[in-house]
């Protein structure tokens, strides 16, 4: 049941997606036919290279979903083999090998924002600041953690600590896609930030102690 809640969100957002898609194939009078095989072919060929890239917002995602398959769609009036050449080419785009930097798109890593935390976490991993900042996670995490789905601490120490990827990340925790995670690590970063900002402004660490204890 559990497994169920988690997941059923990103399935629900998949089935309204394919909906509003095959619908719009349906009304530029492409055959179903057409619609089903171009729609299996640009999920076998994502599905196919690893690590497929995901817009942060759903919105952007189901806007840029539907133009990229009415000109699909369109192309088949045109002609039907370059329609699924263009269909297959974008599907592989879609994924980290087409290597897309895009300010809407999970970035690499090399070009992530979280970049210079995770350096500096990589410097510092036995620092009296770092240790302070883990135990504000755990307390986060007896506040939070229902709400979002998953542990702070747990998604910081994978991605920060033991540099795992986002489909690592996903198979060791309970969130369910690349849009939970992505909340998860803004937060975690916005937390780091704020604290940082304080913790270089504190003449010492009594601050820091008070809300680390209990």
């Amino acid at each position: 049941m559990k497994k169920i809640k988690i997941y059923l969100p990103s399935v629900i957002f998949n089935l309204i997606e394919f909906f509003l898609i095959f619908l719009l194939g349906i009304l530029s009078k492409v055959s179903i036919e057409e619609i089903t095989f171009l729609c299996i072919l640009f999920a076998t060929v994502r599905t196919s290279c690893e690590n497929p890239m995901h817009y942060k917002s759903p919105i952007l995602c189901l806007i840029w979903s539907s133009i990229v398959f009415e000109s699909f769609f369109l192309l088949t009036k045109v002609n039907m083999p370059i329609a699924m050449i263009l269909t297959a080419f974008e599907a592989m785009i879609l994924t980290k090998q087409g290597d897309i930097r895009n300010i809407f798109m999970y970035r690499n890593d090399e070009n992530s924002k979280y970049r210079e935390m995770k350096k500096y976490i990589k410097d510092k991993k036995d620092s009296v600041e770092i240790n302070h900042f883990e135990g504000i996670l755990k307390k986060l995490d007896k506040k939070y953690k229902e709400r979002y789905k998953s542990s702070f601490y747990l998604v910081y120490q994978l991605y920060f600590k033991e540099e795992k990827s986002f489909n690592e990340i996903i198979k060791e925790t309970s969130l369910y896609d690349n849009h939970a995670i992505t909340r998860i690590l803004d937060i975690i970063f916005i937390s780091f930030s704020t604290y940082m900002t304080m913790y270089e402004n504190s003449d010492e660490l009594q601050y820091n102690e008070e809300l680390t204890s209990n």
